[in-house]
C-alpha cells in the first residue's frame, strides 16, 4: 500500500519522474519459498516486510536497484546467482533493473581479498553488461572513490568507452570529481595530458613536475643555461623551469644543494611552493590569519611550515570543503583542482 501510494503521488506531482527503490539484495531464500533465490541470507520479505518482488511484478516502480553487496561465488549470497534471479524477476515487466554494487568493500581491502584493487567490481560490471536484462549499475558509497584510488582507476577504465564523443578533453576523467578543474587548467596549458591522449588523474605529482606546472601557471619566461640544483639532470624536461624558478627565488631545495625532483609531493608542500611563488612575485598581501584553519577537521595535521600557506589560500577562498588533506600525496587531479582555485581566486 505504501509503495503504491508513493507511486501515485509521484505520478501526480511530476509524471516524467522515474520512481525507484534500492532494496536489500535478497527477496527470499529458496528454502523459504520456491520463488526465492538460491541463497541463505537475511530476507527482505520476512525481516523487513518488503515484498520487493511484488513491486516489480505489479509495475509499482520504474526501476529497482537491489543491493547485491556480495562477491561472485560467495557461498551464502552469490552475486552471480542473485543477478540472474533479479534479471528473471524484471524480465518482461517494463521495470528497469539496475544493480547496486559494494564499492565500499574495496576500501582498505587486504592483499589477496577478492575486493582488493577493485577487481571484484570489474568482474561484476562485466557480468552486468553480459546480461541483457540489466540496464545499468550504481556504486555504494560515493566516498569510496575518494578513499580508494584503485577503485577510481577501475571505474574510469571500464567506463571510458565513448567519452570522447561526450566532449571530454580526456577519455579517463568522466568519473573524476575534479573533471571540470582538469579541463580548465588543461585548456590553459598548465597541466597537459600524456602521449596516450589520457590525463591519468590519479598519477602522483613529483616535485619537478609541479615546478613545471607553476611556471606555466604564472607565465614565467624560461631561460636556458642557468645554474641548477645538483640532482636535476641536464636534459631533463623540467631542467630549465626548475633553474629559472630557483634563480627567481620561487623554489628552494631540500638542503640548498639538492631539489629531489623525482620525489612525490604532499598537498601541503604543493600549497607551500605555490604560496612562496606568489609571495615572491608580490601577490601576497600581508600575513594570513592562521585562525582560519580552525574550521577544518584536519587542521592539526598541517605542519608548522605550511600553516601560513594554508591560511592564505583559505582566506582567498580556495579551500572551503572542510578538509585540507595536508599529508596526502598530491595527484594530478588534486593539483588541477587546487591550481584552478588559485587562478580563479586571483581573477
Amino acid at each position: 500500500m505504501l509503495i503504491r501510494a508513493i507511486q501515485a503521488k509521484v505520478r501526480e506531482i511530476k509524471p516524467s519522474a522515474a520512481f525507484g527503490i534500492s532494496p536489500f539484495g535478497i527477496w527470499a531464500n529458496r528454502s523459504s519459498t520456491p520463488l526465492g533465490s538460491d541463497t541463505r541470507g537475511s530476507e527482505s520479505y520476512s525481516k523487513q516486510y518488503a515484498d520487493t518482488r511484488l513491486w516489480v511484478k505489479e509495475g509499482l516502480l520504474d526501476y529497482i536497484m537491489p543491493q547485491i553487496y556480495w562477491s561472485i561465488g560467495y557461498e551464502i549470497a552469490d552475486y552471480e546467482k542473485l543477478l540472474t534471479w533479479w534479471a528473471g524477476v524484471a524480465s518482461g515487466t517494463g521495470v528497469k533493473l539496475y544493480i547496486g554494487q559494494a564499492a565500499y568493500r574495496t576500501v582498505g581491502a587486504a592483499q589477496g581479498s577478492e575486493w582488493h584493487g577493485g577487481e571484484e567490481i570489474r568482474r561484476q560490471a562485466a557480468m552486468n553488461r553480459g546480461n541483457p536484462a540489466v540496464s545499468g549499475y550504481c556504486m555504494y558509497t560515493y566516498n569510496s572513490f575518494m578513499k580508494e584510488a584503485a577503485l577510481r582507476a577501475v571505474i574510469e577504465e571500464i567506463n571510458s568507452a565513448g567519452e570522447e564523443s561526450a566532449g571530454l578533453a580526456f577519455p579517463d576523467i568522466g568519473a573524476v570529481p575534479q573533471r571540470e578543474s582538469i579541463e580548465y587548467v588543461a585548456g590553459l596549458g598548465i597541466i597537459k595530458g600524456y602521449d596516450d591522449g589520457r590525463f591519468h588523474p590519479h598519477d602522483n605529482i613529483r616535485r619537478g613536475d609541479y615546478v613545471l606546472m607553476l611556471t606555466r601557471m604564472f607565465g614565467l619566461s624560461i631561460e636556458s643555461g642557468l645554474a641548477n640544483f645538483d640532482d636535476v639532470a641536464p636534459g631533463a624536461y623540467y631542467y630549465d623551469e626548475i633553474a629559472t624558478a630557483r634563480r627567481d627565488g620561487l623554489v628552494f631545495g631540500i638542503d640548498n644543494i639538492n631539489f629531489a625532483p623525482d620525489a612525490n609531493i604532499t598537498n601541503q608542500d604543493l600549497y607551500v611552493m605555490t604560496y612562496r611563488a606568489l609571495d615572491r612575485m608580490g601577490k601576497v598581501d600581508g600575513e594570513a590569519d592562521e585562525g582560519l584553519l580552525a574550521g577544518f577537521a584536519d587542521e592539526g595535521k598541517v605542519a608548522g611550515y605550511a600553516r601560513q600557506a594554508a591560511a592564505h589560500f583559505t582566506g582567498i577562498g580556495v579551500f572551503n570543503k572542510g578538509v585540507l588533506d595536508p599529508e596526502t600525496i598530491a595527484d594530478r587531479a588534486n593539483a588541477a583542482e587546487f591550481m584552478a582555485g588559485v587562478i580563479r581566486a586571483s581573477e
